[in-house]
């Protein structure tokens, strides 16, 4: 978003130059919302509440099992579903509803999951729960992740912590999967998943095993070195799971909205193929239009998997780009705007920067002075040992006869020394 900025002048103002400016402003909806669907109030409810809640770019709403249907997905960027369905209420409705809205979910298995429902929610995680048996889990880190960071100290402090109360039964999962911490069973360290994401023709999926997160929140607060994990872990997973991908095989941008006319304007752009890599080795072309003016007609230079436009200089305006390539019969194209503010550094200080003199002197072996102090110049000109006093001789030679002024004055003597010899009778 565009906005010009002006201030009225006052009066006797020495400049008005410096009263306008234009500046962008990127707005971002980055408030989403985030389902929260629970069988009955839990302890972990408030946790994950909580954790999620401290990120002002998330908002929380918690719906009961038993009133799905006042629920909108569409208003929605994430379900969290926490042991739902469950066992006691039928919501096969609802969960046709998940399926079919292709939205990310987080689920979180407990003691009233309804494995059943869980398995036919997803396709991508099967549980074969053995007589409604529950097992504890304590958490383990896992190796390789890379979904998004963790104090890996912070995350070490879980092996002391609570187990999960999960349901037990043969695991098999579907596809691929990142965990951020594995099963440790007793004393035994296993390769199975506890908290793992998954994604499924585009629908990321976030799956935690078990049940008592509040626990860990617990085991935070009775020590005072133990590094905060609980929040972040749980930020960090609706982070992740609630981004949206951009899947488009042809971006091109500017490292920032406006730039000043001494500023060199530079684009850069990214070509994929269908693997969704990263190629250059198709020709990229731009075209750069000023509000009124001509068209400027621009290559992209490749530079590595990428393409990279140095436009130089440009004058004051709004400008608008299109940039096009071909590949693979398939022609992209991708546009944009920014903003070039004129240069006028000079009428936004209209006052001395003395503190910028100062340093420009002492930079080059020089000194300042206000001017209370001007007659301390002398004593410094005087005390400095690189002035010294210099003398010049300048010698040129002219005939006598050039100065007729001084014939004239030898004339006149030599007259009046005869007339006063003529007078005296001396001739």
């Amino acid at each position: 978003q565009k906005y010009t900025i002006n201030v009225s002048s006052l009066k006797n103002e020495i400049t008005t130059k410096n009263n306008k400016q234009t500046i962008f402003v990127e707005v971002i909806d980055g408030r989403q919302k985030i389902l929260l669907v629970s069988p009955s109030a839990h302890p972990d409810i408030a946790t994950l509440k909580q954790a999620i809640e401290l990120n002002k770019h998330y908002e929380v709403t918690m719906v009961l099992s038993d009133n799905l249907n006042t629920v909108d997905l569409n208003t929605f960027s994430l379900a969290i579903l926490y042991q739902f369905p469950d066992q006691s209420i039928d919501s096969q409705d609802f969960v046709n509803k998940l399926k079919v809205s292709k939205m990310p979910f987080w689920y979180i298995l407990g003691a009233q999951s309804n494995i059943n429902g869980f398995n036919v929610l997803q396709s991508s995680v099967k549980l074969n729960r053995a007589n409604g048996a529950i097992q504890e889990i304590f958490p383990l880190e896992a190796s390789n992740f890379t979904l998004f960071t963790i104090d890996p100290n912070a995350i070490k402090q879980l092996v002391n912590y609570d187990p999960l109360q999960s349901p037990f039964g043969n695991l098999s999962i579907n596809g691929n999967y990142t965990a951020i911490l594995n099963q440790k069973i007793g004393r035994v360290n296993t390769q199975s998943p506890l908290w793992f994401f998954m994604s499924d023709e585009g629908r990321k999926m976030g799956f935690l095993l078990g049940e008592g997160i509040w626990k860990w929140k617990l085991e935070e607060a009775k020590s005072i070195q133990s590094l905060p994990l609980i929040n972040e872990l749980v930020s960090k997973t609706i982070q992740y799971l609630s981004a949206k991908d951009d899947k488009r095989k042809f971006k091109v941008y500017t490292n920032k909205t406006t730039f000043d006319e001494d500023e060199h304007v530079i684009l850069n752009a990214t070509l994929y193929n269908d693997a969704y890599e990263p190629i250059n080795s198709a020709d990229v072309v731009v075209q750069i239009k000023p509000e009124n003016g001509k068209l400027f007609n621009y290559n992209f230079s490749k530079s590595g998997n990428i393409y990279r436009l140095d436009a130089g200089s440009l004058a004051e305006g709004d400008y608008s780009y299109t940039a096009s390539t071909t590949w693979g019969n398939q022609k992209y194209t991708a546009k944009g705007s920014f903003y070039v503010n004129a240069l006028i550094t000079e009428f936004q200080q209209t006052t001395a920067n003395h503190q910028l003199l100062y340093t420009m002197s002492q930079q080059n072996g020089g000194k300042m002075f206000m001017p209370d102090k001007l007659l301390k110049i002398m004593d410094e000109l005087a005390q400095n040992g690189q002035i010294k006093t210099v003398s010049y001789e300048d010698r040129k030679y002219e005939e006598l006869i050039s100065f007729k002024w001084l014939f004239a004055i030898i004339m006149a003597l030599l007259s009046v020394e005869w007339f006063l010899r003529k007078r005296n009778g001396e001739v």
